[in-house]
């Protein structure tokens, strides 16, 4: 089991010494940067960086949407100018700016997208989210992961589909995969396709808790309970469930 890990005023002043910007000290801490924000330490652990305060009325609406335009997604959006998102943010104009970011899709509608490996092996999905799923393909346990952990092999990343109806969703996934076994290609897909991928799913906020109830931190979660952890963590459950005073990984 991982080392426990408490992010303590000390402790995150010792992180935060190591940098000259909040900026850097954010993207390499995000833990205990938002941990230092909640407690009220940033002021006092930050006091040696160089902290370039725009002048108000810097970042106007059309400014922050100008810099809006540069990514593909709100959470791109936010990791490569936090500052910038804040702003929008804060002045309620996030929803406004990124409208050309595209839709993400809901319960009643999923885009199909297939994954092909140089190595002759690919995967057919279906999700309500692509920039979800995709994060999950990569950082989670599932076939396209494994796969590339295992092989190191190149891949191309396809979205064979807009956001459509799930009956016609899962059509096209069928007949993707049947297309592309006829191919001659290799299938990573475990399960039979028509899966919702992300609808009314089993891993909702309770049922995510009761599950983090039977575990004694974040690692006994993830082991026990891989989708629950996964769920937990892209709706920013965790802190709820495993508060931060007490952080088990």
């Amino acid at each position: 089991m991982k080392k426990e890990i408490i992010w303590t005023f000390e402790k995150c002043k010792d992180l935060a010494s190591q940098f000259e910007n909040r900026m850097d000290f954010y993207k390499n801490y995000k833990v205990a940067y938002t941990t230092s924000s909640k407690n009220g330490w940033l002021k006092e652990i930050c006091a040696h960086m160089v902290y370039n305060q725009t002048p108000p009325g810097t970042w106007t609406y059309e400014k922050c949407k100008e810099e809006a335009f540069k990514y593909k997604s709100k959470s791109e959006f936010q990791n490569e100018n936090y500052n910038v998102y804040r702003r929008a943010y804060d002045n309620g104009w996030i929803d406004s700016i990124c409208t050309h970011m595209g839709p993400k899709g809901n319960i009643f509608k999923r885009r199909i997208y297939v994954y092909i490996f140089d190595d002759g092996f690919f995967y057919v999905g279906l999700t309500c989210n692509s920039e979800r799923r995709k994060e999950e393909h990569l950082k989670t346990n599932t076939s396209v992961y494994k796969h590339i952990t295992k092989t190191n092999s190149k891949y191309e990343y396809i979205e064979l589909s807009d956001y459509v109806s799930v009956n016609e969703a899962i059509n096209n996934e069928k007949y993707f995969l049947e297309k592309y076994i006829n191919d001659g290609l290799k299938p990573l897909n475990r399960n039979k396709t028509g899966g919702l991928g992300g609808g009314i799913k089993k891993w909702n906020y309770l049922t995510c808790k009761k599950a983090s109830e039977e575990c004694n931190g974040r690692f006994s979660f993830y082991k026990k309970y891989g989708r629950a952890y996964n769920e937990s963590r892209l709706n920013g459950w965790l802190y709820i469930f495993f508060p931060i005073n007490n952080l088990k990984l």
